[in-house]
């Protein structure tokens, strides 16, 4: 009977784990030289297909020679070489070395931000370019009704009780 009970100690935290668990995103910073660049995808980091978004960057330098206002910069927006966009990159007016650009990708999957870029102002500044990976989501299928989750609970502890009575009946039936 322990390890009847065991298994479904084992089986209820790896269910109350899926349950719970919610996938995690975070910012994605790139470097190349003295450039850096962090890429933010409002909302939360989660671009679904057809939904407009805004990418997000926010410039730093180490020489502190960067400023966007004085930058040849552009966003390439490509997914898998059939789907191509490209978005020039403006000083956002409130923030210095960022700038934010409205965007809806088309589809879901895997595209590639490439921001390319070289100072107006330096003479001989080497051009910098720096790539993101970015997963698209495919839009849900229909909307999400809360109380269907209720239902998924109401299921679940009917199956463990139900495995907990036949193991009980197995466990009593060979004593």
């Amino acid at each position: 009977m322990q390890q009847y009970l065991s298994f479904i100690k084992i089986f209820g935290a790896i269910l109350v784990t899926a349950v719970l668990a919610a996938p995690v995103s975070a910012h994605v910073e790139r470097s190349v030289g003295a450039v850096s660049a962090e890429l933010h995808i409002e909302p939360n980091d989660a671009p679904v297909a057809g939904q407009t978004i805004a990418l997000r960057f926010g410039f730093s330098s180490t020489d502190s020679g960067l400023s966007l206002a004085s930058c040849d910069c552009h966003v390439t927006v490509t997914e898998l070489d059939r789907y191509s966009a490209t978005l020039s990159l403006t000083q956002l007016a409130t923030e210095p070395n960022s700038s934010e650009q409205p965007f809806t990708f088309p589809h879901s999957g895997e595209y590639k931000l490439t921001v390319i870029g070289q100072l107006r102002s330096a003479s001989g500044s080497a051009p910098f370019t720096l790539t993101f990976p970015v997963h698209v989501a495919a839009p849900p299928a229909k909307p999400i009704n809360p109380f269907a989750y209720i239902g998924y609970g109401l299921a679940a502890m009917l199956f463990a009780g139900g495995l907990w009575a036949v193991l009980r009946r197995i466990d009593r039936a060979s004593r």
